[in-house]
């Protein structure tokens, strides 16, 4: 789990480049010496710092539908989706973080079905065709809880985390990345997953047409595939 949410340790980072090496003392205790990584939406900055800062224990890494580095990719705020503008501009107050992610736990405890009709509102079309799935809504609400489960404070530092630098140049990549992108997410622009497979050194992206940001809900077996083929 990401550092501070599930039953994950939560542990001070002042950059995403941090959470690789906790990542690697917990598989090398587990006998893992190489594994593919996959990072889908806010786990893609995640994964591509596993890329870079423990390369030799990874054979291959998965993007799917993923958060890229806001500052490096020079995309104005007024040009993205207004959670991620906020990213940019929170930056400058992170204490101010805390009292929108407090509001959004209570909400989600007390009132679920009434977050999710507002995600369904939110969402275009072609994801909300996903979002409708019972199976869907209930895998989502069950993990929003978990972002959560140890409180606000690990949800919030990650927020701040992912409108700095990540401390790593994504251009030093070496390991073989699978990106998947839909053109039509509007909560991660396309125009970022292009920077990223673009400043990639070995990368084989996909963007694909009238897709959104959920279309990995019906792609998750041919994601694993890249990285797990069968034998």
């Amino acid at each position: 789990a990401r550092p501070g949410e599930g039953n994950s340790v939560s542990r001070a980072s002042a950059r995403v480049s941090d959470w690789p090496r906790e990542v690697a003392g917990w598989g090398e205790h587990r006998g893992l010496v190489r594994v593919g990584v996959a990072g889908v939406s806010g786990g893609g900055p995640y994964a591509v710092a596993g890329g870079h800062e423990s390369a030799e224990g990874i054979t291959a890494l998965g993007s799917g539908s993923a958060m890229g580095p806001v500052v490096e990719s020079g995309l104005k705020p007024a040009l993205l989706p207004t959670p991620m503008a906020s990213l940019v501009l929170l930056q400058r107050a992170p204490p101010l973080v805390r009292s929108p992610t407090a509001s959004v736990s209570s909400r989600l405890r007390h009132f679920p079905d009434k977050v999710y009709a507002s995600l369904l509102a939110a969402s275009p079309p072609v994801d909300r065709l996903i979002l409708q799935r019972p199976g869907v809504k209930a895998l989502l609400l069950e993990a929003f809880g978990e972002a959560f489960r140890q409180g606000v404070e690990g949800t919030a530092v990650e927020i701040v985390l992912f409108g700095r630098e990540w401390g790593f140049d994504i251009s030093d990549i070496a390991v073989p990345v699978s990106l998947w992108h839909g053109e039509a997410d509007t909560q991660v622009p396309v125009e970022m997953a292009r920077f990223v497979a673009r400043r990639l050194q070995r990368c084989d992206a996909v963007m694909v047409p009238d897709a959104g940001h959920y279309w990995i809900f019906d792609h998750q077996t041919e994601l694993l595939r890249t990285l797990f083929p069968p034998r």
